[in-house]
């Protein structure tokens, strides 16, 4: 079908890059308020990431 899935997580990553939220690092502390689970590595990856640019 030529679909391509992206999780929330990678929606988020989107949205900041495109300036649509302004911290990524807010938003994912947030979400992770209304019960949504990430490791606490990946979690430290992706702020890594977040915080390269």
């Amino acid at each position: 079908m030529g679909l391509s899935v992206t999780g929330t997580v990678g929606v988020l990553l989107v949205a900041k890059k495109k300036g649509l939220i302004t911290s990524f690092s807010e938003s994912m502390h947030q979400l992770q308020n209304t019960g949504f689970w990430i490791s606490p590595k990946l979690m430290h990856k992706l702020l890594a990431v977040d915080c390269a640019g």
